[in-house]
């Protein structure tokens, strides 16, 4: 494939899945690539395509800072004014002080916890398709996007329907420009950060244990968090960790059904 065909930027080079001849051909012929982007965008980005790499450059911060953005796209409304600073866009020190604080409800006892409870929800998601009765469902939005959305609202302490709500505004946000329209970005994130401030204003008027509270009672950068600080530090783990689940999960899906015998990777093996 000439690398001339090459587009990572358009949002219809991955309307099949991942473009993985092109990611052959790149990591093959062109690994560090200079890759062309919009004019009202940037000046173009680099698409690396090794592990050695990826991994090299995920863990030298001095030379391959996260901030002000890692976003491909330029802007002037970078997620961090200096005072407020979204985790994903933050360098040691300041991402480690970030990460030890939600890092509580992420260690392996937190998740062995939460594991019925988690056990809970699948089967709920799942008798919910079933009680459709039609035998047909959509395996992204009723399943692999309901369980982390599921997950994600039961942490931070706030009703499944709303984290339901949450899945489908980051999805909006995480979309390509050219396939929803800025407006609709725009809207998603206001309606995300509105609801932020009511969770805010509603930890600190009555915290509980949740991580909600952990963030609104929190201090960050040697003062108290503010809804801004809230609405950036939520953002950072609920955010990713949506989107990758229900796309990494739908996947999983897609390769057992090609791979019937794939599926016994899937079946718990009893303990003893």
């Amino acid at each position: 494939m000439p690398v001339t065909h090459i587009d990572l930027h358009d949002h219809r080079s991955f309307a099949g899945g991942q473009p993985h001849e092109a990611f052959d051909w790149l990591r093959t012929n062109d690994p560090v690539h200079r890759h062309a982007e919009p004019a009202d965008e940037g000046p173009g980005f680099w698409a690396l395509t090794r592990y050695d790499d990826v991994k090299e450059v995920g863990r030298d911060a001095e030379r391959f800072s996260s901030s002000p953005t890692i976003m491909m796209a330029d802007s002037a409304n970078d997620a961090s004014d200096g005072e407020h600073i979204m985790m994903l866009m933050a360098d040691p020190p300041v991402h480690t002080r970030m990460r030890r604080l939600l890092s509580r409800e992420f260690t392996p006892k937190s998740a062995q916890l939460l594991a019925p409870r988690v056990a809970e929800l699948a089967t709920q998601i799942v008798d919910a398709v079933v009680a459709k009765g039609t035998g047909e469902f959509d395996l992204v939005t009723e399943l692999a996007g309901e369980m982390p959305s599921f997950v994600i609202a039961e942490i931070l302490g706030i009703p499944l329907e709303d984290g339901r709500s949450l899945y489908h505004l980051t999805e909006a946000l995480h979309s390509s420009r050219e396939a929803i329209g800025i407006e609709a970005q725009q809207a998603a994130f206001a309606q995300m950060f509105a609801y932020s401030q009511q969770v805010f204003a509603d930890r600190i008027a009555n915290p509980t244990d949740d991580l909600s509270s952990v963030l609104a009672s929190a201090e960050l950068h040697g003062r108290p968090t503010d809804e801004l600080d809230f609405f950036r530090g939520s953002c950072s783990w609920s955010t990713p960790g949506a989107t990758p689940h229900a796309t990494s999960s739908a996947r999983e899906c897609m390769h057992c059904s090609n791979i019937p015998t794939s599926w016994r990777c899937c079946v718990p093996i009893p303990s003893g």
